[in-house]
């Protein structure tokens, strides 16, 4: 799931779903306004007959973004939307560091422009990122952001599906998907 706090303190979900009506998982919006409970308001992004796979959304420059996973080909949907509650499709983004297809996790935004952090599919995953200036074109970043620690008995079988944002000191936090053997 992702989740965006709106300027009027609504906070809206971005969620995969599957209703087994064979049309395949999909990506549904639910709003609340404390954080904890939310009224599903429809289904946000489907390709009837796809996978539309774990949402990421931001908004840049009046247009709200979507990417999912779930494409046949390992690429990723990329939907956009005036009102965040319904998305068309805006064609395949592919995200990839030195040949390594990567999936979009998170966007935050940061001095400049926009931070997608992604993680490298194959093994051994990790966590990296690209920028964007206009929230539609994404160049790699240089260096990895975080690698899987094999001498952590924290982490095991790569690191993956980060979650970033900046603390009001300044700091940021990642959270992210490991193995804990």
């Amino acid at each position: 799931p992702d989740v965006q706090l709106l300027a009027d303190g609504t906070f809206r979900l971005y969620l995969t779903a599957d209703p087994n009506d064979g049309e395949g998982p999909q990506t549904y919006c639910a709003t609340g306004t404390d954080g904890f409970a939310f009224a599903k308001s429809g289904v946000a992004f489907a390709s009837p007959g796809n996978q539309v796979l774990d949402p990421t959304t931001y908004y840049a420059a009046g247009t709200w973004h979507l990417f999912a996973g779930g494409k046949s080909d390992g690429g990723e949907w990329h939907a956009t939307s005036v009102d965040g509650l319904s998305f068309d499709d805006a064609g395949e983004a592919a995200f990839e560091i030195g040949g390594a297809g990567c999936a979009a996790a998170n966007v935050v935004p940061v001095d400049g422009g926009w931070r997608l952090y992604a993680f490298v599919r194959s093994a051994p995953s990790s966590i990296v990122s690209f920028f964007s200036a206009d929230g539609w074109k994404w160049s790699e970043e240089a260096g990895t952001r975080l690698a899987l620690d094999t001498t952590s008995s924290l982490e095991a079988d790569g690191v993956k599906d980060p979650a970033v944002l900046r603390l009001a000191d300044g700091s940021w936090l990642m959270v992210y998907v490991t193995r804990i053997p």
